[in-house]
């Protein structure tokens, strides 16, 4: 190997070590574009881009996540992506899991679990006001994204303690959502777990993030008398009791059609 090729190797690993020990305050600051808010903003920066905190992690107004903590992962500098091994063990929302990102934008999560108040989460997600209270759970173990649009999905959602919040609380139970990715498209078995309502279905999201929603549900004996009431919103029951609910449309913000990063 010729030694100018040598020196631009050895300067390359030369820059890349000084620049994961640059403080991470000073980098945020100088990449923040000064002409429009970012979608997450990040307060109290400490430490280097290798390892280091923040205090908050601001969303629509809302601190999603407290004391979230980094550490460097080298391994995904080989592939060309930087990545992240990221953990809160403080409220609003607990979590531990690997990020990267590629220089095209392509957002990976893998092996993340997060655990929170739903109120604060649908908040940070730009819905303030959700009737509905209780504990979400993630567990993903892939997840990719591009140009705002989700592409993949692997994993678990858990909603526990799920109530009814406007006047008189009334409890729903707990329920549970396996998500996968089928021919691009993102599917979500949702079933019922425990609790007052009965409850199954199933939630596609498409390509063009487009979206399908078909749920059955139905009071179980001896429920809360509130429960009928709120499930007669949904539609009058068929013959086993069930009432169906069926929405389609497009999420919102989602980016138009367009080639996206692998």
């Amino acid at each position: 190997m010729k030694i100018r090729s040598l020196l631009l190797i050895g300067l390359g690993f030369l820059a890349v070590a000084l620049l994961v020990q640059a403080p991470a305050a000073s980098v945020y600051a100088w990449l923040k574009p000064k002409d429009r808010p970012l979608p997450v903003e990040l307060f109290g920066l400490e430490g280097r881009l290798v390892d280091g905190r923040v205090a908050g992690v601001v969303r629509n107004g809302s601190t999603l996540v407290s004391d979230l903590r980094w550490q460097l992962q080298p391994a995904q500098l080989l592939l060309g992506r930087v990545g992240l091994a990221l953990q809160s063990t403080r409220d609003p929302v607990l979590l531990d899991g690997k990020l990267s990102v590629s220089p095209l934008g392509t957002l990976r999560l893998a092996g993340l679990r997060a655990n929170g108040g739903l109120r604060p989460v649908a908040a940070a997600a730009g819905f303030p006001f959700v009737p509905l209270d209780g504990q979400l759970g993630l567990d993903i173990r892939q997840l990719r994204m591009a140009k705002g649009r989700l592409l993949q999905a692997e994993g678990t959602v858990d909603l526990q303690g799920l109530a009814w919040a406007l006047g008189q609380p009334t409890p729903l139970g707990d329920f549970r959502a396996e998500v996968t990715t089928e021919d691009g498209h993102i599917v979500a078995q949702l079933s019922s777990v425990s609790g007052p309502l009965e409850l199954s279905g199933e939630a596609r999201l498409a390509p063009d993030q487009s979206y399908e929603l078909d749920l059955r549900a139905r009071a179980k004996p001896g429920a809360p008398p509130m429960l009928p009431n709120l499930l007669m919103q949904m539609g009058p029951p068929d013959a086993q009791g069930f009432h169906r609910l069926r929405r389609q449309g497009l999420l919102p913000g989602a980016p138009p059609p367009e080639d996206v990063a692998q």
